[in-house]
């Protein structure tokens, strides 16, 4: 028994100096603005007692939706995040849709408003001309019904997460929008695009 109790305490203070050390390491990136792998993010984040993509807190942002243009990216996020400030992330397609994800319906449309049920949203506007913005949309849309993965590499495999699928769709168009080049592309990153505008935010 009293080995058990030293390997689990050995344990405890093996992770907290992990979880120390990646906090120091999100810091020191996020001071010289670079961002953080979404390793340290998630460790940083496990730290913190803050796992997953957070929880909404009952208080609806206010985005004002009236200044969604086809093509524009709209990015929600809660409190409690493990891997970045933001955690979805949406193509609004125009008539008040938006190309969304489920884990359980894919790629499928929903409402704008859904938007406000998030502590914090943002609208983003690709710097690109109104026939990218067109086909990306008309890409995005050609992938309704098609699975949700958020294991799915970067290639072009039929297998979506949110921000992939708003990835692929403007690649397609030769405009790539994730400046960190990971292996996943985070709500944050599309954010730090040079080729992103941001239009409105919100906080609830």
């Amino acid at each position: 028994m009293r080995k058990l109790i030293a390997a689990i305490v050995l344990l405890l203070l093996f992770l907290a100096f992990v979880f120390k050390e990646a906090q120091k390491k999100q810091d020191a990136a996020t001071a010289h603005g670079e961002t953080p792998s979404l390793f340290i993010l998630v460790l940083s984040a496990a730290g913190r007692g803050e796992l997953g993509s957070g929880e909404f807190r009952g208080n609806l942002n206010k985005l004002d939706l009236s200044l969604l243009q086809p093509g524009d990216i709209l990015l929600g996020g809660n409190h409690g995040s493990s891997y970045g400030v933001f955690t979805h992330a949406g193509l609004y397609a125009g008539d008040n849709r938006v190309v969304d994800m489920g884990t359980s319906s894919g790629v499928c449309l929903a409402a704008a408003e859904t938007y406000y049920s998030y502590d914090w949203a943002v609208i983003l506007r690709v710097k690109a001309g109104l026939k990218q913005k067109k086909a990306a949309v008309d890409y995005a849309l050609s992938q309704t019904g098609k699975p949700f993965f958020i294991l799915a590499p970067r290639k072009e495999d039929g297998l979506w997460y949110c921000t992939k699928l708003i990835w692929q769709s403007y690649l397609h168009q030769g405009i790539d929008l994730d400046p960190v080049k990971g292996y996943w592309i985070l709500p944050d990153s599309l954010l730090k695009s040079p080729l992103i505008d941001v239009i409105c935010y919100s906080r609830g």
